[in-house]
């Protein structure tokens, strides 16, 4: 990083001023600073602050000797004592007060600060144990010294370079020294939650540090002009949920609820010029940080105020359930449209706020407390979507739905089995039962549009489906089923006898191959796709499209984000029925989703 750690700025501090003025802030009576490499350029800032230090002659031997030395240098009868490394310059005061309280109201030696369940640091280990951690760190240290400890044992340097002063480096050998120590005594541990995410931030790489930076100057503005007010890049927003291991369904929830939230105020953002869309954004990238606790919405307002991002956590402090006097704001705020977007998203996917409240109700019917909850829950966000309708004058999202229909069995000659593609055999009298049983299916669906390939078996198909009262049919060559050329009409054998070399080739490359005269599914797909998006960019709701197996399994693994080589894998029954939703979202920006049918 260019410099020892604690020399570097951070912030309106040095970090190691930073980490002196957190001690001493929260009442430590004895601040021992552990000096190495560059110690000359750190001694003359700690004489300065007036604090004790030591030198640690062997700091290249790693950390675990620099654990012991500022250990040593304690009086025999401290009470107990924190291991802070210097890397955790942000860690706050009222971290290590609440350590010191819960020491002194509690029987057990050792604590932990935790976040979230998640261990962070710094330990507050009782005092009793120094003499014991000396004599173990001793034993240790002669080792190391003798040349006894290979490259990667417990006790040696994981990265052979020195580390800065002071520091006890996640993962670093002095660590893992210490916590095969502390693992001797796990009956005498307990962990204190804090809600604090300065225990979990560390400066490892460049990248740590400048993000450490963007940290510190949030919190430095506490008793500035916009305290309170400041907002995360997406990217360290989603530096947060890395730091509570959130899981990747929980990130994906959260994007796409920040996918909605910034959608909303954006088109807002002209009438109501206060809503700071990027705010919303994080705040929505973090709204479920703390998901798991028993307040998860109450936990993470709390970690955000902690940050100095008041603002941000007001917003999502009420997220599950809105106060009435935000909820009776004249005009959408950050709060009020975070709290809209996330109940108009269940799990990864863009719903309308009925379908939300049916899947929810679905979800909690037997309980009668809980229904009640959803219900009052999703009456709010009805509110706040009235008015932010009134505002722009239209609805907040565009919804169709698309019904992707493959086509009724058609009437193959003798029923034997070969390649069909784009030969035009009408239906069988089977494949006219299933069209008029999938028309009872969806007999409920009004459709506003129908589209079908010119073949006869889809043309057919839609016109039972649809039941001749609905839009005339739109018949579409391109798509029609794929080119297999020389192939049609033929058996698997006769295939094989008479194009040996090109069924080789075929079972290498199913996807890439193309047939005789025909084309490649790659082929198929590209020529399908562009008359498919024309479709989803029509003004109807409710559309009906019947096509071919290899054109519906193209353009699911498309729709599906699926490599192409897997569309095989894509199950698609005569008359089957997958559904597709394109939702337009408020800014422009659209989501599909598609669910394959039975």
């Amino acid at each position: 990083m260019g410099t020892s750690k604690p020399l570097l700025p951070l912030g309106s501090k040095l970090v190691i001023e930073r980490v002196i003025a957190s001690a001493v802030e929260a009442g430590v009576d004895d601040i021992v600073v552990v000096t190495g490499h560059e110690a000359q350029k750190v001694k003359p800032i700690l004489d300065r602050l007036g604090v004790r230090h030591v030198y640690n002659p062997h700091y290249e031997t790693g950390m675990f000797s620099s654990v012991l030395a500022g250990v040593g240098a304690l009086h025999e009868c401290v009470a107990g004592f924190f291991i802070l490394p210097v890397d955790c310059a942000l860690v706050r005061p009222e971290v290590l007060r609440t350590l010191m309280e819960h020491y002194r109201e509690t029987k057990r030696s050792i604590l932990h600060p935790t976040c979230c369940g998640l261990r962070g640091h710094p330990p507050l280990i009782a005092g009793r144990y120094r003499k014991e951690l000396l004599l173990a760190g001793e034993a240790t240290f002669e080792t190391m010294c003798a040349g006894g400890a290979a490259r990667g044992d417990e006790v040696s340097r994981s990265d052979g370079a020195a580390y800065e002063d002071g520091t006890l480096r996640a993962g670093g050998s002095g660590e893992v020294s210490l916590r095969s120590f502390l693992m001797q005594h796990t009956a005498d541990e307990a962990d204190v939650e804090v809600e604090d995410l300065t225990i979990l931030m560390d400066m490892d790489t460049p990248e740590d540090y400048e993000r450490m930076g963007r940290f510190a100057a949030i919190m430095d503005e506490a008793d500035g002009p916009r305290a309170g007010q400041a907002s995360l890049s997406s990217e360290d927003a989603l530096y947060l949920l890395s730091l509570l291991e959130a899981p990747d369904r929980l990130v994906r929830h959260s994007e796409t609820v920040a996918a909605v939230a910034a959608a909303l105020a954006t088109v807002l953002k002209e009438r109501i010029p206060a809503l700071d869309v990027e705010r919303i954004r994080s705040s929505a990238l973090v709204h479920d940080m703390a998901k798991g606790m028993r307040r998860h919405a109450r936990s993470a307002q709390v970690m955000l105020d902690n940050l100095g991002l008041h603002q941000m956590g007001s917003a999502v402090g009420s997220h599950m359930l809105i106060p009435s006097e935000e909820l009776e704001m004249p005009l959408p705020t950050e709060a009020q449209l975070l709290y809209l977007a996330d109940k108009l998203v269940s799990g990864d996917r863009v719903l309308s706020l009925a379908d939300r409240t049916g899947e929810a109700l679905e979800r909690h019917g037997h309980d009668p407390e809980s229904v009640r909850a959803v219900q009052t829950r999703m009456r709010a966000a009805r509110t706040i979507a009235d008015r932010v309708e009134a505002v722009l004058g239209r609805p907040i999202l565009k919804e169709k739905r698309i019904y992707l229909v493959r086509h009724a069995r058609p009437a193959v000659p003798d029923g034997a089995r070969r390649f069909l593609g784009q030969s035009d055999p009408p239906l069988s009298p089977c494949g006219v039962g299933q069209a008029h049983a999938l028309a009872e299916r969806v007999e409920a669906v009004h459709f506003d549009a129908v589209y079908s390939s010119d073949l006869q078996r889809c043309v057919m198909t839609a016109a039972i489906v649809s039941k001749d009262t609905g839009p005339d049919i739109q018949e579409l060559p391109e798509l029609r089923e794929i080119d297999i050329g020389r192939w049609e009409g033929m058996s698997p054998d006769e295939v094989k006898r008479l194009f040996p070399a090109e069924h080789a080739r075929r079972e290498q490359d199913l996807v890439g191959f193309t047939f005789p005269d025909g084309e490649s599914f790659r082929d198929l797909q590209a020529r399908v796709l562009p008359p498919f998006r024309r479709i989803m960019d029509s003004d109807a709701q409710n559309i009906l499209v019947v096509s071919h197996k290899g054109v519906n399994r193209a353009l699911l693994a498309h729709l599906l984000g699926m490599p192409l080589e897997d569309l095989f894998s894509i199950p698609q029954t005569y008359c089957c029925v997958n559904l597709i939703r394109v939702v337009d979202l408020p800014d422009g920006n659209r989501r599909v989703y598609a669910e394959i049918g039975q």
